[in-house]
């Protein structure tokens, strides 16, 4: 008995991307054992034999005898263990912005599905549903962070943007293989729906911390290294970027007109300093003939690197009893906010911190409690 007929839409585990249609059957020639063609997705069959005999020559018990309904639901089981498995994310993502172009409101709309889909496809090469990892989600969420340039003025806000974004966009990928194991019967781990999103993103810095005198005073108190201590105490008194300092050259520095020249990514600019500052620098070249030199080594004598200031200012946050998450930036953010609060015009600021007055305004112009309080403790009485 030909039982093709009888399950005209069956699905199999897919191969090459595809999912094709199988049809279930007795093994032809002398009856036995019950077999599984499936459609290749190029127009070629396979035919896969499911090594249980039918009941047409012994009584079906479930085990190595099967009836036609048991060997339905014998193939089914492993269809849904292994159906879809092979997948890839690409084909996941060309199949998921298809989908969404159907109901797409106007052609760009389409343009940035299939855009969507190329980038995801670029970040989870020969990744499938089945071999794609937690880990591989959690590393794509956290590129989002990497492209963001610690020297721009609005750092946090941008980090805040882009923790946003990257929330959005794993949320996208999420769909994109949570679609492609429904539509192709996956039965195996969704790992990725593990892969979890950024915290309460779209309040992360929107609060810059603004440290208090006594904040500054046990930072730099409870710094041990004395070469990281004096680019956190310089980074308090001149509101200089991290890369700004510790790119600066001793021949940057001018001890009689009390200036320095520095780099960053606003431009070169030549800034003045005070005498607390000037007592410091002063401190770090003097004696030292090399002019090309950095003005700021390292303990062991070598240039501080990009993010070397990251894991000190951690444990100088956490020695001096800080609000965590407090980074090297907030140095800045107090600096210049302490020249507004006491009166500095904004626009000297501007050209002292090289950004720009609606820069300050919007992300600079931040008061700590107790000055607010002393200002607005009365009235016109």
């Amino acid at each position: 008995m030909d039982l093709e007929a009888l399950v005209p839409e069956f699905y199999f585990p897919p191969t090459a991307g595809k999912t094709p249609n199988g049809k279930l059957k007795r093994a032809v020639g002398k009856a036995g054992r019950w077999s599984v063609r499936r459609r290749m997705g190029d127009g070629r069959y396979a035919t896969e034999s499911l090594n249980v005999l039918a009941d047409d020559v012994a009584p079906a018990n479930n085990k190595g005898v099967l009836s036609y309904d048991q060997a339905v639901r014998r193939i089914q089981g492993i269809s849904k263990l292994v159906g879809g498995a092979d997948i890839s994310v690409k084909d996941a993502a060309t199949d998921w912005a298809d989908w969404k172009s159907l109901t797409a409101r106007d052609h760009r709309s389409r343009i940035n599905y299939r855009s969507t889909a190329r980038r995801i496809a670029e970040a989870f090469p020969r990744k499938t549903l089945r071999t794609i990892t937690t880990g591989d989600l959690t590393r794509y969420r956290d590129r989002f962070l990497a492209e963001v340039d610690r020297d721009r003025d609005d750092y946090m806000e941008a980090l805040c943007r882009r923790r946003s974004t990257a929330n959005r966009s794993l949320a996208t990928v999420k769909a994109v293989l949570n679609r492609a194991a429904q539509e192709h019967g996956y039965g195996g781990d969704r790992v990725w729906n593990n892969a979890k999103k950024f915290s309460k993103a779209e309040n992360f810095g929107s609060r810059q911390n603004i440290l208090t005198p006594d904040q500054c005073r046990t930072l730099l108190i409870s710094i041990e290294d004395d070469a990281f201590r004096d680019l956190v105490h310089i980074a308090l008194l001149t509101g200089c970027r991290y890369g700004e300092l510790r790119t600066a050259r001793v021949r940057d520095l001018d001890v009689s007109a009390k200036t320095l020249d520095v780099d960053g990514k606003t431009g070169p600019r030549t800034i003045t300093i005070g005498n607390d500052a000037l007592s410091i620098l002063k401190r770090l070249t003097d004696r030292v003939n090399n002019k090309r030199r950095c003005i700021f080594l390292r303990s062991n004598g070598k240039e501080w690197d990009h993010d070397d200031q990251q894991d000190p200012m951690s444990d100088a946050v956490e020695a001096a009893g800080l609000e965590p998450g407090t980074v090297f930036y907030d140095l800045r953010h107090t600096c210049l906010s302490k020249w507004i609060a006491d009166g500095v015009p904004i626009r000297a600021v501007a050209e002292q911190a090289g950004t720009s007055v609606e820069m300050l305004e919007r992300s600079y112009a931040k008061f700590i409690p107790d000055q607010k309080q002393q200002w607005f403790s009365s009235g016109a009485v």
